[in-house]
């Protein structure tokens, strides 16, 4: 799926590059290009997703006891109601 999406929204088959020296042996001429963006949202996010993992995590172990999965389909019953 992401090469699908790359090669329709990132290449090009109609168009060539622009022909240029690029960044590998040089630093780029704009400082604004230096700087690192994206990634996923802090250490907020990153707490948040440790938090969901050890939630599914004891939630499998749970259902791995004896009677364990009727009680996580009898908890999942009554918070739906």
């Amino acid at each position: 799926m992401m090469a699908v999406q790359v090669e329709k929204t990132h290449l090009s088959r109609k168009e060539a590059a622009v022909d240029s020296s690029g960044n590998l042996y040089a630093p780029s001429p704009d400082p604004d290009n230096a700087t690192v963006t994206g990634g996923w949202s802090g250490k907020r996010r990153t707490a948040q997703r440790a938090l969901a993992g050890a939630v599914l995590l004891g939630a499998g172990g749970v259902a791995l006891l004896p009677g364990g999965r009727k009680a996580i389909s009898d908890l999942w019953c009554s918070a739906r109601s």
